[in-house]
């Protein structure tokens, strides 16, 4: 029985245990000590998956303009920055990196046609980066790290997961609990500035778009009727509580 005991200990140690202090240490870690995590996953990213950005200067300038207005109306919005890149092959992709980095890449920003759209999906990865939800993943992932900052009491412990940060970036597997804090969060600023969330379906559907036409081109010449059929590819769970 005792033996028993220890692994139903176990399992809901791993179950809810990792999850709370992954959190805890995760929003105790200060943005000093958290922006050169970011810096360190940006460069082993630029070395490994992403390249130069392509968008011409007056293109970055007005991505940039648009974000600078949106984070001015955000709490601590000046800790936040936009980096565009190029991940090649047509990928359409936005993520957010520890520090305050939100990447944006060349595919996505070519193919939004409203700014709405890349508001859209600016605040959900602005709900991922003010949620820590990079940290707390790779946190959970990495339980060494976790118990040496809970028990030391020194958070500075836990950056030596920023190794594993790329790989789960590229991978992209937040928790669909994850997600829907970033739905809500995304949902709660584009009402604040008198926007419906239909825009973050919109943007969902365009990216699947892009996805689909950018992996059809690679395999063989397709018609143009690819366009019309891709929208279940986006994750329905995201595009359900858009339009709800």
């Amino acid at each position: 029985s005792s033996m028993l005991l220890t692994v139903v200990a176990g399992v809901l140690f791993f179950l809810f245990g990792l999850p709370w202090l992954a959190d805890r240490v995760a929003r105790a870690i200060p943005p000093e000590v958290e922006a050169p995590i970011g810096e360190q996953v940006l460069t082993m990213l630029d070395a490994t998956a992403l390249e130069p950005s392509a968008l011409d200067a007056a293109q970055q300038a007005r991505w940039q303009a648009v974000f600078d207005r949106f984070m001015a109306s955000q709490a601590q919005g000046d800790r936040y920055r936009l980096a565009f890149r190029d991940m090649g092959d047509g990928v359409a992709n936005a993520f957010a990196v520890p520090g305050g980095s939100i990447v944006f890449t060349d595919a996505l920003l070519e193919g939004v046609q409203h700014d709405e759209e890349f508001i859209a999906v600016l605040a959900h990865e602005l709900g991922h980066q003010v949620e820590r939800h990079v940290m707390r993943s790779v946190l959970q992932q990495s339980a060494v790290a976790l118990l040496v900052a809970v028990f030391t009491g020194d958070v500075s412990a836990a950056t030596g997961v920023a190794v594993a940060v790329p790989t789960f970036l590229l991978d992209n597997h937040y928790s669909r609990e994850f997600e829907r804090e970033a739905d809500a969060f995304a949902f709660r600023a584009l009402r604040e500035r008198g926007l419906p969330p239909e825009w973050f379906a919109v943007a969902l559907g365009r990216i699947a778009r892009q996805s689909a036409d950018a992996a059809a081109s690679d395999a063989a010449d397709v018609d143009d009727d690819v366009d019309d059929d891709t929208d279940d590819d986006a994750d329905d769970d995201d595009v359900d509580r858009a339009t709800a």
